[in-house]
C-alpha cells in the first residue's frame, strides 16, 4: 500500500540561513525518502531547449539514418523537445518518463548526438566484426549474388564464420543480417495469375477430348 505525500514540518530548533531558506522551494516526504527542490532545479526542468538550426537538421537526419534506427526514440525526443513540446506532451507520445526525457536533452546539449547513440550499459562488446566489417562482408556477398551466383544462407553463414575464424550460431547470423536490414523473401507457394481449379480441370477434359479424336 503506498503511502500518502505529506509536508515535512521543519522542527522549531533547526534554523536555516536566510540564502537556503530563500532558496528552497518544495519539501516533501514520500514514504521514507525525503525530496528537496530548490529554484534552480525547477527552473532547470523548466527551462525550454535553445536548439540552433544545425542541431535541428542533425537531429531530422539521424530520424532518418537506418543505422540509427535502435536509438530513434532517443533522437525523437530531443528533436520533440527542441520543437518546443513539453516533457507531458514527448511522454505521452513516445513512452518515455519525464526525466528521462530531461537527461537526453541535457546530455546531446553538453556532448551532441554521439550522447544519444552509445549505450553506457548491455550493447555488442563481445561482437567478432565492427559495424563497418559486417557491412562490408555483405557488400561482397552481395556482389556475388548481382553477378549470378546463387547465394544461400548456409553458404553465407559458411564465409562469415570463415572469415571470423570461430564457429556461430545460425541465431547469431540471423541477427547479424536484421542488424543491416536484410529480410527472409518466402517464395510465393502458386502463380499469382495462376488459373482457378475450374478452369484447369476443363481444360485437361479438352486435352482429353483432342487425344481420343485422335485415336478414332
Amino acid at each position: 500500500m503506498s503511502q500518502p505525500i505529506v509536508p515535512l514540518e521543519t522542527p522549531q530548533s533547526r534554523r536555516f540561513d536566510k540564502k537556503n531558506k530563500n532558496e528552497m522551494v518544495l519539501k516533501m516526504r514520500i514514504g521514507k525518502v525525503e525530496l528537496i527542490l530548490n529554484k534552480n532545479q525547477i527552473l532547470m526542468y523548466n527551462n525550454p531547449m535553445n536548439a540552433t538550426q544545425e542541431q535541428i537538421t542533425e537531429l531530422k537526419s539521424a530520424l532518418k539514418a537506418k543505422h540509427l534506427s535502435a536509438y530513434h526514440k532517443r533522437i525523437q525526443a530531443v528533436y520533440l523537445r527542441s520543437q518546443k513540446l513539453t516533457y507531458k506532451a514527448i511522454s505521452d507520445l513516445i513512452g518515455l518518463s519525464h526525466d528521462t526525457i530531461w537527461r537526453l536533452v541535457k546530455k546531446y546539449e553538453q556532448e551532441g548526438l554521439s550522447a544519444l547513440t552509445r549505450d553506457a550499459r548491455g550493447g555488442r562488446h563481445r561482437s567478432y566484426l565492427t559495424y563497418e566489417e559486417e557491412k562490408a562482408f555483405l557488400e561482397e556477398q552481395f556482389v556475388g549474388s548481382a553477378s549470378g551466383q546463387f547465394v544461400t544462407i548456409a553458404e553465407m553463414h559458411e564465409a562469415y564464420q570463415t572469415k571470423i575464424g570461430k564457429q556461430t550460431t545460425r541465431e547469431g547470423f540471423y541477427a547479424l543480417l536484421k542488424r543491416h536490414g536484410w529480410r527472409k523473401v518466402t517464395p510465393r507457394p502458386e502463380h499469382p495469375k495462376k488459373a482457378d481449379a475450374k478452369t484447369i480441370l476443363a481444360s485437361k477434359n479438352k486435352i482429353y477430348l483432342q487425344e481420343d479424336k485422335k485415336a478414332l
